[in-house]
């Protein structure tokens, strides 16, 4: 007896035909990732140079506004006339700020904050003049 042969479904044929499909989507795939890569690459950068810029503005506006210590020095001194049980402990109270030198150091650091925002926004702009 001869082998049953279906010519209605040609298996050689269609395993072809899935084959170039298979590598068609692959190759799709493959376009579609290296755009991916370069869209984060691309914004990756432009992401670590504002937060580099926004991280440098708020370290230097919190130099500027800090004063050099809140808490009161505490000096310990054991000279010859006390005693180990009982030593000597002097405070020194660090003066509070003025309002005149609170306000000058909050509009130097807003000064500074707008430039930071202005200069984003021009580095911002001349990238998407080039993506486009």
């Amino acid at each position: 007896m001869e082998p049953k042969t279906n010519s209605a479904f040609d298996y050689d044929n269609e395993k072809a035909a899935l084959i170039k499909k298979t590598n068609t989507m692959e190759n799709n795939l493959d376009f579609e990732l290296d755009k991916v890569k370069e869209y984060l690459q691309e914004y990756g950068k432009n992401i670590a140079v504002i937060g580099g810029s926004l991280l440098a503005t708020y370290l230097l506006v919190k130099l500027i506004t800090s004063s050099s210590s809140n808490e009161p020095n505490i000096k310990k001194s054991n000279e010859k006339y006390s005693t180990p049980q009982s030593p000597v402990v002097h405070v020194i109270k660090q003066t509070s700020e003025s309002a005149i030198t609170k306000s000058i150091k909050s509009s130097i650091g807003l000064f500074l904050m707008s430039i930071a925002k202005q200069k984003l926004m021009e580095y911002l702009n001349k990238n998407l003049a080039k993506s486009e």
